[in-house]
């Protein structure tokens, strides 16, 4: 048996009060999984099939939930990504609204032509139209 599954038998008993108290369902859920698994007579792997879980989940909620010592660790966690690699540089950010002040009547268009030729930067239009938006250079009122 797996020591993760003996660890979890003996600090299940002491959160059955946040579980009485607990309003998430997604929560309570996991917990009557790993509950399940935990006082099943089978392994880990067999125990998991029977209920429709996959290993790696009940592996990663019993680790967050030893951690933690607390039923919230069975929170689902955001997906949100940590950084977003195609979001346009905050340099050319700055060049675009710089040029944007300096010919304050020029589109996206020529300011993306003006992008390549002054700072060697190809940029599409659309990038430059929402960076202007972004930083309020452009008002879909006035337009």
């Amino acid at each position: 048996m797996s020591a993760i599954k003996y660890r979890l038998r003996e600090l299940l008993p002491s959160l059955s009060e946040q579980s009485k108290a607990c309003k998430d369902r997604e929560v309570r859920s996991r917990l009557s999984l790993i509950k399940k698994i935990v006082r099943s007579e089978r392994d880990v792997s067999s125990a998991c099939d029977f209920q429709g879980l996959g290993r790696d989940s009940f592996y990663s909620w019993g680790k967050r939930l030893l951690e933690k010592k607390n039923i919230s660790a069975l929170a689902p966690l955001s997906r949100k990504p940590h950084r977003s690699p195609r979001k346009t540089k905050s340099e050319t950010e700055k060049k675009i609204v710089e040029l944007r002040n300096k010919k304050p009547f020029q589109g996206p268009e020529r300011l993306a032509n003006a992008m390549e030729d002054i700072h060697a930067i190809v940029i599409p239009p659309s990038t430059v139209y929402a960076v202007l938006v972004r930083n309020k250079l452009i008002s879909r009122e006035y337009r």
